[in-house]
C-alpha cells in the first residue's frame, strides 16, 4: 500500500467521521424540533376541542334562552288576557258574573305573576351566563390566535437554523472536498540531458547488484505483508461496523431496522473471522520460518471460512444497505460515489485479493 493511498483513506475516514458527527447533530435537532411541532399540535387540538365544547354549550343555552323567551312572551299574553277578564268581572253586572269564578281566576292571576317573576330571574341569570360564555369564547379565540401566530414564529425561526446549520455542513464538506482536489501535485523532475543519463548508466553497470535475500526471509517478509493486509482488512471490517451503528440509522437515536443490525453483526463477525489468519501468520513471523506444507494450508482454510462467509451473508445485506442509503442521500450523489469507491470497493475485493496473496505464497 503507498503512502499515497493510505493518506487519501485517512482523509476520507477524517471527513466521513466529521460528517457523521454532523449528521448526528441534525438528526437530534431534527428531533428536537418534530417533539416541539408534536407537543404544539397537541395544544393546538386541546384548544380546538375547548371552542368545539364552548360552541356546543353556546348553542345550548341559546336554545334555552329561545325557549324561555317563547315562553315568557306566552306568560306575558296569557296575564294580559287574564288582567282584561279580571277588569271585565270587576266592572261588569254582578247579576251576570258566577260566584266561583272569580276567586278562580284571582287564584290563577297570582300564580301566573309569580311564576312570570320566577320565570324573568331565571331568564336574567341564564342570560348573564350567556354573556360569560361568549365573553369567555371570545378570550379563547385571541388566545389561540396568539398561540398560533407564536407557534408560526418558531417554527420559522427553528426551521431557518436547521437551514443555517445544514447549509455550514454543506459548505465544510465543499470546502473539504475542494481542498483534497485542489492538493498540489508532487513536482516532476526534469529529465536530465544525454550525457549525464550516460554516466549514470554507466556507474549503474558497474556497481555489482545488490544479492537476493534468501528465501526464508523473503517468505517473513511476504508473511509481514499478509499480516499487514489482514489487520487492514480486519479494521476495514471494524469501520464499516460502526458505520452501521450511525448511518444511515443512529442506533443511539432510534432501533436499527432489522436488516441493518444483521449486517452490523455480520461484519463484526467477518472482523472476528480474522483474528484466526493474522494469529498463524504471526506465529509463522515469530517463529522466523515459514513452512508451505503446514502454514499454507492453515491460512488457506482460515481465510476460505472469511471468503465463504463474505460470498453467502454480505451481498444481499449490502444490496439492502445501498438501498436505504440511496433514499436518505438523493441530493449528495457525488459523496455517495465516493464513499462508494472508497468503502464498498474493498469489501468486494478482499475475498479476491486474499485468494490472490495465497496464490502467490504457494507458488
Amino acid at each position: 500500500m503507498s503512502v499515497s493511498s493510505v493518506s487519501f483513506n485517512t482523509d476520507v475516514n477524517v471527513r466521513y467521521e466529521r460528517l457523521s458527527a454532523e449528521y448526528a447533530k441534525l438528526r437530534s435537532h431534527v428531533k428536537v424540533l418534530s417533539e416541539g411541532v408534536i407537543l404544539e399540535r397537541k395544544k393546538n387540538d386541546t384548544l380546538n376541542e375547548t371552542i368545539r365544547e364552548l360552541e356546543v354549550q353556546l348553542r345550548k343555552v341559546e336554545a334555552e334562552n329561545e325557549s324561555l323567551t317563547f315562553r315568557n312572551d306566552q306568560l306575558v299574553k296569557r296575564v294580559e288576557n287574564l288582567q282584561d277578564e279580571l277588569e271585565t268581572l270587576v266592572h261588569g253586572k254582578a247579576g251576570g258574573v258566577k260566584k266561583g269564578k272569580f276567586p278562580k281566576k284571582s287564584k290563577d292571576t297570582k300564580e301566573l305573576l309569580n311564576e312570570l317573576g320566577a320565570l324573568e330571574g331565571r331568564v336574567a341569570i341564564m342570560e348573564e351566563e350567556l354573556q360569560n360564555k361568549i365573553r369567555q369564547n371570545m378570550e379563547l379565540t385571541s388566545q389561540m390566535s396568539e398561540l398560533e401566530q407564536k407557534h408560526a414564529i418558531e417554527l420559522t425561526s427553528l426551521s431557518n437554523e436547521f437551514a443555517r446549520k445544514l447549509e455550514q455542513a454543506e459548505a465544510r464538506r465543499f470546502d473539504s472536498d475542494r481542498r483534497i482536489e485542489h492538493r498540489p501535485e508532487r513536482p516532476v523532475k526534469s529529465v536530465k540531458p544525454l550525457e549525464q543519463s550516460m554516466e549514470i548508466n554507466n556507474i549503474l553497470a558497474q556497481t555489482p547488484s545488490p544479492q537476493p535475500p534468501p528465501i526464508d526471509e523473503a517468505y517473513l517478509q511476504i508473511a509481514e505483508s499478509i499480516r499487514n493486509t489482514l489487520q487492514g482488512l480486519s479494521t476495514l471490517f471494524e469501520l464499516l461496523y460502526q458505520r452501521t451503528q450511525v448511518y444511515p440509522f443512529d442506533s443511539s437515536l432510534e432501533p436499527l431496522p432489522s436488516h441493518v443490525k444483521k449486517l452490523s453483526s455480520e461484519l463484526a463477525q467477518c472482523s472476528q473471522l480474522l483474528t484466526a489468519p493474522i494469529d498463524a501468520v504471526q506465529q509463522c513471523i515469530l517463529r522466523a520460518e515459514f513452512e508451505v506444507s503446514t502454514d499454507v494450508p492453515q491460512l488457506h482454510s482460515s481465510l476460505k471460512v472469511v471468503v465463504k462467509h463474505c460470498k453467502v451473508m454480505m451481498p444481499e445485506l449490502l444490496k439492502r444497505l445501498a438501498a436505504e442509503e440511496n433514499k436518505n442521500w438523493t441530493k449528495r450523489s457525488q459523496l455517495d460515489g465516493r464513499l462508494n469507491r472508497d468503502f464498498r470497493r474493498p469489501r468486494r475485493e478482499s475475498a479476491v485479493l486474499a485468494l490472490q496473496l495465497l496464490t502467490v505464497y504457494h507458488d
